[in-house]
């Protein structure tokens, strides 16, 4: 019976691992702190916008439209792009945004999207995701660059990400699972945690292979990345 109860506490801290303060607040798991209601908390997958659009700037100083294609029925993709709606014009951007319901619609989509922008900005949407290769091909085809929301994107073919490292993340959850399951605190005493600093993943041309580059670095560390991938592919 003990056993039973520990699994089913680490069931409950680990699902929460994806999302989001807004999707939790809806589903009333947490307050309008983000702090958790009940004995329920985790880590949230919520996105580094500001680094992406400062990265994505840096490498395409040019660039004037970002576009995102998203589920309409996705709430976390409605949350992120209603930040991207609040941060783009910082950075001088403007945003063209494509909702799509299912799959089929991708390419359509896509297409249509593709004839508007100067490059796009990938979410972690799971409609869009399972048909990134679809999305990386028509962008390829039209010389327009894809930027990516984690490692694993970086790793099919977009260009490059200010993202999320999933495995980091799993750790982090789970070690705030250990502090439950060997009593040293109640879920509910634990605020929901995010990655603090994003990683800055890198995809050569040559080779397509990822490279990780810490998110804790300096910025002059930052800056020489940019720069070299910069050269690496011709954009500046």
């Amino acid at each position: 019976m003990h056993r039973q109860h520990t699994m089913l506490r680490w069931i409950r801290i680990f699902r929460l691992s994806i999302l989001r303060l807004q999707t939790r607040k809806q589903r009333e798991l947490a307050d309008d702190k983000g702090n958790p209601v009940g004995e329920v908390t985790g880590t949230s997958d919520k996105l580094p916008i500001e680094a992406q659009l400062k990265m994505i700037r840096e490498l395409l100083p040019d660039a004037k439209k970002i576009g995102i294609l998203y589920t309409t029925s996705e709430a976390n993709s409605v949350s992120a792009i209603a930040e991207y709606k609040e941060k783009v014009g910082d950075y001088g951007f403007e945003l063209v945004e494509k909702g799509i319901t299912n799959t089929s619609e991708i390419a359509l989509a896509t297409d249509d999207l593709l004839s508007q922008v100067d490059c796009i900005s990938n979410l972690t949407d799971n409609t869009v995701v399972s048909s990134l290769a679809t999305i990386l091909d028509k962008a390829n085809a039209a010389n327009i660059p894809v930027f990516g929301s984690e490692i694993e994107q970086v790793k099919l073919g977009c260009l490059a990400a200010e993202g999320l490292d999933y495995v980091a993340l799993g750790k982090q959850t789970g070690k705030m699972a250990a502090k439950v399951l060997k009593g040293e605190k109640k879920a509910s005493e634990m605020p929901f945690e995010t990655i603090t600093e994003a990683g800055l993943y890198l995809n050569t041309k040559s080779s397509r292979k990822s490279w990780n580059h810490s998110g804790r670095r300096s910025e002059k560390q930052r800056s020489r990345d940019i720069r070299f991938y910069q050269r690496k592919l011709n954009l500046n």
